[in-house]
């Protein structure tokens, strides 16, 4: 059987802005066990305005950040350029179950929003309907007419 993007990858809207400033900000968390488990992680953060010193880096804690503490995995960090506002970080096969991205503000700037798709899913389908996030549609060989 073939399954859609969506029924393939789960997409989390994991930030909802901030206002400038130069501290570091984290994305929400994303479970790598959810739905039966995923083996590929993928961030997307827009910045409001491009410096090239912000940064992104994937961190990982086995217990959602309760005990075992966040930690920066290795390799992970992607520096924008100074004209980049966007970021993607990739993970493949995380070594522990939860994953976010700290985003390293070096200038004072804004962060936009904050993107996870989780991919490479053990089981299918994967649902998404999540309310008050992210809407999602799927159409599979649609005819032509009014959207």
């Amino acid at each position: 059987m073939n399954f859609t993007f969506l029924e393939r990858n789960k997409i989390d809207y994991v930030y909802a802005g901030t206002t400038a400033g130069t501290s570091t900000v984290n994305t929400s968390s994303i479970d790598m066990a959810e739905q039966g488990g995923f083996n590929e992680a993928t961030f997307l953060v827009e910045f409001g305005t491009a410096a090239s010193n912000n940064t992104i880096k994937i961190q990982q804690s086995s217990d959602n950040g309760s005990v075992d503490d966040w930690t920066d995995v290795a390799g992970t960090s992607v520096t924008v350029g100074a004209s980049d506002e966007k970021v993607v970080a990739n993970i493949v096969n995380p070594g522990k179950r939860y994953l976010r991205a700290a985003i390293v503000r070096g200038t004072s700037t804004t962060v936009l929003n904050g993107i996870a798709i989780r991919s490479q899913a053990s089981k299918l389908p994967v649902t998404n309907a999540v309310s008050g996030t992210i809407a999602v549609e799927t159409n599979v060989s649609p005819a032509e007419g009014t959207a």
